[in-house]
Formats: structure tokens, sequence, C-alpha cells
């Protein structure tokens, strides 16, 4: 076909072209990335029970640690044969243990940083855990978590129980080559990560609630930006949101700014995906180019050479066509051109394309749905309450909000109510008139308000021990 810029032989490949005589009604597959990983999701069976899995794999990411099944009772035959050489009774000492270290579920509680390296993760489970580390890792994160881990228990109960825990193998083989789109996000990740490894009693209580509230802020705000395509777009995408205990109602920011902008974009996330898929198979290019780095690029060719990429990204539109034949593409209507770089209207019409086939396929409708379903379920479960005919809307717990006053305050010993405001929006909380003031209830409540006067400004928010 000539391809000389997309690189056709490795589209081929992805998307399992298909070249027989007697041609099915798809003659391709759709992918949940190839080339790169955007997100940890697939099209099917992406739910996860519980995130206390994903903090693990998330742990053993971090600290290059191959996964072990944890026995309990191999735990506790450590014990005896440690107890035994020191000629002290056992059995108390394994009741005393069961009882403080475990939980009704045999789980292994969190008493000891370490810990968290020994809870199962299930493979969806790992995934997230392993999307998160890709994303988020650098070399000061690893040596924090490793001094966090290597710190000695001083109590004795403690101490028995983690050197008897099974030694876990180095080697870490999860896939860890996720492409990360959201610089600012990742900034801040950091940034609290490192604010909880400070003290353990800390990182122990908040860290999967960090891990929890992070994996949320990406999405949504990468949702937001691909659906911008090449527009100019912020740094972050304001989204309102409500405390748990808060009256919802039709006319407030929360709503009309909050989970309602998002939710009409989900089933969009698939398109995305495989329209990525596509423009960043550029021959003898290795580096992962979302829609405005694309942008970058092709700014970068000459006259020429755009066109030979706009004519290639219109052949390949094409060739979609033909190949997905269950569809009624003359339904399809055709976009207005946006941009001045033709092959940036392109690329928009090729995603309105493999967008379209999804809606309008009988057998592929549900894709969509499935690819974020895993997604939208964590979502219900942790940052969305059901608020009558208003739907779902955004919505935090206190024990997200004393995590995110933790963090905003970081090491100092008090803040400006009006500056927490400003902190809270750099990680994504954006709060109306209303809402402002039920927080400042709360920190009222909590005795955490130190007020110098009537003013705004001259109220402080205390650190929360």
């Amino acid at each position: 076909m000539g391809y000389r810029i997309l690189d056709y032989e490795l589209i081929k490949k992805t998307f399992k072209f298909v070249e027989k005589d007697s041609e099915p009604t798809l003659r391709l597959q759709h992918t949940s990335g190839k080339k790169y990983k955007i997100l940890p999701f697939t099209a099917s069976n992406n739910e996860i029970e519980s995130f206390r899995g994903v903090s693990g794999a998330f742990s053993r990411a971090i600290t290059s640690k191959k996964k072990s099944n944890f026995d309990k009772e191999s735990v506790f035959n450590k014990v005896r044969t440690i107890v035994s050489m020191n000629n002290t009774s056992s059995t108390s000492l394994l009741n005393i243990i069961d009882e403080v270290f475990f939980d009704e579920n045999d789980e292994l509680i969190i008493a000891h940083p370490q810990f968290f390296n020994y809870i199962s993760s299930d493979k969806n489970q790992s995934d997230i855990g392993n999307f998160l580390a890709s994303i988020s890792t650098n070399e000061e994160i690893k040596s924090k978590f490793d001094n966090a881990y290597n710190d000695q228990p001083k109590n004795v109960l403690l101490k028995l129980l983690h050197d008897s825990l099974p030694i876990l193998e180095e080697g870490y083989k999860g896939k860890s080559d996720y492409v990360n789109s959201l610089e600012h996000v990742r900034r801040c990740f950091n940034q609290d990560l490192l604010f909880l490894l400070q003290n353990k009693k800390i990182f122990m209580q908040h860290f999967q609630h960090l891990l929890q509230y992070y994996y949320f802020y990406y999405v949504t705000q990468l949702i937001l930006h691909l659906d911008k395509f090449f527009d100019e777009t912020p740094t972050i995408f304001p989204l309102f949101y409500n405390f748990n205990w808060e009256n919802r109602m039709q006319t407030r920011r929360s709503y009309t700014e909050g989970w309602k902008v998002v939710e009409p974009k989900l089933h969009r996330l698939f398109a995305h995906v495989n329209c990525l898929e596509m423009i960043n198979s550029i021959v003898d290019k290795h580096k992962f180019m979302g829609y405005k780095q694309f942008q970058d690029y092709v700014l970068t060719l000459d006259e020429s050479h755009k066109q030979i990429l706009n004519n290639e990204l219109i052949n390949l539109t094409k060739e979609y066509k033909a190949r997905v034949k269950d569809v009624p593409w003359d339904g399809l209507n055709e976009r207005s051109e946006l941009y001045e770089e033709p092959a940036l209207n392109s690329v928009r019409g090729l995603f309105y394309h493999i967008d379209f086939q999804f809606k309008n396929s009988s057998s592929r409708k549900k894709k969509p749905q499935e690819y974020f379903k895993g997604f939208y379920e964590f979502s219900k479960k942790t940052f969305l309450k059901q608020s009558g005919s208003l739907g779902y809307t955004l919505n935090l717990k206190q024990e997200y909000i004393i995590l995110l006053t933790k963090v905003c305050i970081g090491e100092k010993e008090k803040i400006a109510l009006n500056d927490l405001f400003v902190e809270l929006e750099l990680r994504g909380i954006y709060l109306d008139r209303d809402s402002k003031r039920e927080l400042v209830e709360l920190y009222e409540k909590l005795n955490l308000l130190e007020k110098k006067s009537d003013s705004g400004d001259a109220q402080y928010v205390k650190y929360i021990s």
C-alpha cells in the first residue's frame, strides 16, 4: 500500500489483519495496547474485589520482589522453631500473634511497612498495582521504600513475626512499561508518597487510600485530556466534589462540573486507546505520543511529508472501514475540520470511525463498556455517591479528607485555609462555596481550625497527628 511514514506492517501485526479469501465481517482485532500500554484495562473481566491486593502488587513492584503464596501455618512453624530455641512455650505466643496480627480471614494485619509485600494479588489487582508503580517510580521512591521496609521492629512480638515471614525472592517480573501521560499527577503522587514514607504509622494507615485516590485522579484526568484531542487543555480539569454527608442539588457545581463531565466520555476511552495505538505506528519512532505529542511531531515535518502522512491516515481509515463490514458506515456523519493541519483532522476522523463501529456493531457494542467497567465499579465504591435523580456525583469520605489534608499540610505545623484550598485543587479536588463551608465546619469539629480573626486569610488548619 506504499506507506512510508506509518509502519503498515506493524499496524497489520498489532491489529491482526485477516487476509483470507473467505473474508469475515470483521477482518481485524482491536487492542487494549500492544506497543504501548496506556491503562491496565482489558475489554473483558477487569473488575477487582478489593484494593488491598493492588497495594501488595504496587509494593512488590517498587521493591522488586516476586509474589509469594502466603501461608500462615508455615509462618507459625517458623515461630515455633525460634521460640523452642529459646526454651519458651510457643502456644500462648502463637495465640497472641494470631489475635494481634491476623484478621478474621487469616490475612496479615499491616503492623510493619514490609507487610504490604505479603498481600496476595490476583491478575487484575496486579495489573493496577504495576500500572501505578510504573507511572510513579523513581530512584528516590525506591530508596525510601527500602529504608522503611528494612527498618527492624522494636516490639518483641512484632519482630518475632517479622523474622518468621518467608524471604521473598528478588526479581520482580511484572509489566512496567505503562506510559505516563500526566506529568503533573505523577509529581503530586510522588510528593505525597514521599511524605507518607517519612512516618511509618502514617504510611501504614494511608498508603492504600493514597493509591486509591491517585488511581481515580489519574484515570479521570486522562479521560478528559484524551477527549480534547489536539485542543489546548489545562494542566488539571476542574472537577467539583461533595462530601459524604452533604445534600446534592442540580444547581451546584458538584453536579454540573463533577462526575457528569466524566461519565459521558467513558465509552469513548477504548476507541481512544485503539486510535493512539495506530498513530504511534510511526517508522523509527520509539517514544509514545499522545495527541499533543503527535501534533508536535506533525509540526516538525515539511509540507511534502505532512501530505504523505495525511494521505496515509486517510488510506488507513478507508482500510479500517473495509475491514469492518458489519456496521452501517453510511450513518457516520462527516466531522467538520477543526485544525489547520490536515493530518490532525484525519486522526480525529479515524477516531470517530473506530468509535462509530463500537456503537453500531451488533457484536462489539459492549466492548467499550467492558473496557472501563472495572474502573467504573471501583469508582462507585470509593469516590461516587448515588444521588437520586441526579445520578452519581463525586464524593469524598472522611478518611480521604483526612489523608488529603495531611498531605496538603505536609511537614508544616499548619496551613492557611485559603492555601489549603489551593493545595487541594493541585490534587484535583475542587470545592464549591457550600462544600468549603462544610469542610471548615468539619475542621472545627475536629479542633483543627485556628482562628486569628473572622477573615478567611487569618484561619489556619493545624496538622492532623
